[in-house]
């Protein structure tokens, strides 16, 4: 049987702790969602329809996965040089990446 003796007290820091939890988990998707913050949304994108279309054998979607990760890599250099140059924001917007990559003729990942 379970407890009911739960306090009025504890039911509201329940509640709360829920509300700001689920707070917090909007505010990171969004933040991974966002083309200004996150230069690799496409690749992530790839990464996961491969997981999705083989019923997640993660040995089927390595190409996908390397992809993911030579963008990160390469866009997190970008950032640190920027950081180092003292520009600011760290990371190029969207439309400040496009124009980077148009200029060396495309990804280089």
């Amino acid at each position: 049987m379970p407890c009911t003796n739960m306090t009025s007290k504890k039911k509201h820091n329940l509640l709360i702790l829920s509300i700001y939890t689920q707070t917090e988990m909007d505010k990171n998707t969004r933040k991974v969602r966002n083309e200004d913050i996150n230069p690799c949304i496409e690749e992530s994108s790839g990464s996961q329809k491969c997981l999705d279309a083989y019923n997640y054998d993660k040995s089927m979607c390595s190409a996908y996965f390397q992809r993911y990760k030579n963008c990160r890599k390469y866009w997190h250099n970008i950032m640190v040089q920027r950081r180092r140059d003292g520009v600011s924001p760290c990371m190029p917007t969207a439309a400040e990446r496009q124009e980077m990559l148009a200029a060396i003729g495309g990804k280089p990942y």
